[in-house]
């Protein structure tokens, strides 16, 4: 492999792992703070950190359930995405730039007797507020033309969607462990756990769970040796008094 494909490659791995991280990233503003420090050009827009911090300090309690912020709502899409929940790919148009395309909030005041549709942008009934509506969107980028090979590619707005835009040309490596749950990007197909912890985890607890439903089987088949014996037993001495 060439030097430069070598680093191609390696810089790319290195975007999965940030976006693997941003997957991750809890609900904590601690979190966020730490995760805008170890990847300062993941989003164009730094504000998003501090919308986020000020939506948790000034939303009353009550309603936080039912509300959220775009850091959050990209988080919440992109694990969407990730877990392959996304087959009419309205995260991915939300978070390649192109929310604007999407079909509009319905009016408040639909017609009697129809319910109201669920924009695609909301998730889990979570709304945003209203500063958060026009604030913050993701860049739509543009096209470019490459005057040799004459292929029309798009350059995106922010290093997250370049990244999601490479994940998705390997869309297989996108995993979620079945130990722990956290997100992580796959080395071959057959991985299923995102560390040998959680690996060794996994066989201890099959290994477990085998002996128990052996040990089972053990007790029983014993109690029911122990019966038989008993029985035999019992048989024998009634044969010898009738004699």
């Amino acid at each position: 492999m060439k030097v430069s494909n070598r680093q191609a490659a390696q810089e790319r791995d290195l975007q999965l792992e940030a976006l693997a991280a941003f997957a991750n990233m809890g609900d904590e503003p601690e979190e966020w703070r730490k995760f805008g420090l170890k990847f300062p050009r993941f989003f164009p827009d730094k504000s998003l950190y501090e919308s986020a911090s000020r939506w948790l300090a000034q939303t009353l309690e009550p309603f936080l359930p039912y509300t959220t912020t775009r850091l959050l709502l990209y988080r919440d899409h992109l694990r969407r995405v990730w877990a392959g929940n996304d087959q009419k790919g309205e995260s991915l148009t939300i978070l390649y730039g192109f929310e604007k395309k999407l079909n509009p909030v319905e009016p408040k005041d639909p017609k009697f007797g129809e319910p109201r549709k669920m924009h695609p942008l909301f998730l889990s009934g979570k709304t945003l507020l209203d500063e958060e509506w026009d604030r913050g969107m993701l860049p739509e980028g543009e096209p470019v033309v490459d005057g040799i090979s004459g292929e029309i590619l798009w350059k995106f707005g922010s290093e997250f969607q370049q990244s999601l835009y490479e994940l998705m040309r390997v869309r297989w490596r996108a995993m979620i462990c079945l130990q722990c749950g956290r997100y992580f990007i796959a080395d071959k197909t057959a991985q299923k756990y995102c560390s040998t912890n959680c690996s060794d985890e996994a066989k201890l607890a099959r290994s477990n769970e085998h002996w128990r439903k052996k040990g089972r089987f053990n007790r029983q088949a014993r109690k029911e040796e122990i019966g038989n014996t008993k029985k035999e037993r019992e048989e024998r001495n009634g044969v010898k008094e009738a004699r």
